[in-house]
């Protein structure tokens, strides 16, 4: 039992409120009322980093060149609105000025021709394509000067462009740190830190004064000179340009300021283009694909630092871009790629849709009776179908989603002679006929009441096939080594 001295002697509970330190908070604040400052409606919000890849000549800076023109001019691009005419800087590293600059202003007269048809549509007049627009003519034929005037006056104060700004790696910053002093090739580490400080102050400085809603650096390989595979250095790279995408602004709290003049700063929305990984094949015609969002070339750094992912993937006029994003599902846009720019993708018409896809059921079935099989790997049927198109010079008309697009969709059809079929739970139904016994679970597999049975040579193949025997699943390895000591040990005791 206590003493009443001990019970005195007690330190009295702190009434005062617990000061947590900086950056930590307990309570919700109204910036969750404000509505989400998007650059592109749904798609990019400010200060977000979105990363653009795809193979070579894909279409990676027409697609961003577009997106740039469509927030400078407050123009919708493909199925994203812009809520309100942004700035833009666009670093261009890749192409001369003269070229860039042709580049624009045809973006410039498709855009309006696509206003002047919006227009017409919203009035109910007639719209007829003006085959005289510059984006229509001839590519050897130069802009006028009118066209010039006209594109300078709409994206006057808007639109800012330059390939002359220093990359972030490049000869001025020096590439390895001397162990011994300084000499006229060799720099100490704090003077490599210190020139690359001084260049994205430079970087920063142009910012400042532009104040753009919208960076977009063309492209990511042009500026730096580091290892991109090495994440360490490429993660560094990528933070700088954060750094450097970022402007001043007035502090509204004073938990926001950022250096000793009471100001805060505000991120800004950037676009970093970069290239997708080049795939065994590629070049050969023998296989080779860039249809996958794990195909971005370079450490993984780049993928995890990015908001936003958008991949080009696809041939010629028709082109698939996938996005993949934090704050977003996942999703998929076919898109059309045509005299330099992207549009909607307009289907075929009904007969022409039709005719196809009885040619691809026609393609479907061959495929099952050269095989000789009833059952056939998802990826097998797959890879099948575009060697056929291939050979049908058809290679251009279908990405290898839409393949799979296209199969999923007639497996839907109620007439469809064949379906998708998960081997667990009808092994004894597919050991009874010629199926591949490849890895994977589920098959394309032609149905019960399908005439394509009754075809030769997959006919006579079912006929005299003998029943798989069900395959074991394989023993747990651990298991297998402790029957192993367990006879080795039974051995020893024999003997």
């Amino acid at each position: 039992m206590s003493s009443p001295d001990s019970e005195k002697s007690e330190p009295a509970v702190a009434t005062s409120p617990l000061k947590l330190p900086d950056g930590i908070l307990n309570a919700l604040d109204d910036t969750v009322n404000q509505k989400i400052p998007w650059i592109l409606e749904k798609l990019l919000a400010e200060g977000e980093q979105m990363l653009i890849f795809g193979a070579p000549k894909v279409g990676k800076s027409q697609f961003a060149l577009q997106m740039a023109m469509c927030v400078a001019l407050g123009e919708p691009f493909l199925s994203w609105s812009i809520p309100k005419r942004g700035r833009v800087l666009y670093l261009n590293f890749e192409m001369g000025n003269r070229s860039f600059m042709s580049r624009v202003a045809l973006h410039y007269s498709r855009l309006m021709e696509l206003r002047k048809k919006q227009e017409c549509s919203v009035n109910g007049s007639a719209y007829s394509v003006d085959k005289n627009a510059w984006h229509h003519l001839d590519d050897e034929v130069p802009p006028g000067k009118d066209l010039l005037d006209e594109v300078n006056e709409a994206i006057k104060d808007y639109f800012f462009f330059s390939g002359d700004l220093k990359n972030l790696e490049g000869d001025h910053v020096p590439k390895k740190a001397s162990t011994e002093g300084t000499s006229a090739k060799s720099k100490t580490k704090e003077e490599i830190e210190s020139a690359r400080d001084q260049l994205v102050l430079h970087w920063r400085s142009v910012i400042e004064e532009i104040k753009p809603d919208l960076v977009i650096f063309d492209t990511l390989s042009k500026s730096h000179a580091v290892d991109e595979r090495d994440n360490s250095e490429i993660q560094q790279v990528l933070l700088r340009i954060r750094q450097i995408c970022s402007i001043p602004v007035i502090a509204a709290d004073p938990s926001e300021v950022r250096d000793d003049k009471k100001m805060a700063r505000k991120d800004i929305a950037h676009v970093i283009i970069h290239h997708a990984r080049k795939l065994p094949g590629e070049n050969s015609g023998k296989g080779g694909s860039y249809i996958s969002l794990d195909n971005i070339r370079g450490g993984s750094a780049i993928r995890a630092e990015a908001d936003l992912i958008v991949g080009i993937f696809g041939k010629a006029k028709k082109l698939t871009i996938a996005i993949e994003a934090r704050n977003l599902a996942p999703g998929e846009l076919c898109v059309q790629f045509e005299r330099f720019a992207f549009s909607g993708y307009e289907p075929p018409a009904p007969e022409v849709q039709k005719e196809f896809d009885e040619s691809l059921v026609k393609c479907v079935r061959s495929i099952f009776v050269e095989s000789e099989m009833r059952g056939l790997q998802m990826k097998t049927l797959e890879a099948r179908v575009k060697a056929k198109l291939r050979k049908n010079a058809q290679e251009e008309v279908l990405t290898d989603t839409e393949i799979k697009r296209l199969l999923k969709s007639l497996t839907d059809n109620d007439k469809s002679q064949f379906e998708i079929l998960m081997k667990k739970g009808n092994e004894e139904e597919t050991t009874k006929f010629p199926y591949e016994r490849g890895g994977g679970k589920t098959l394309y597999w032609i149905k019960n009441e399908s005439a394509w049975l009754g075809e030769p040579p997959l006919s006579a193949a079912i006929l005299n096939h003998k029943p798989y025997a069900p395959r074991k699943s394989p023993k747990n390895q651990d298991l297998v080594r402790m029957e192993n000591l367990q006879q080795q040990a039974a051995q020893q005791t024999s003997l």
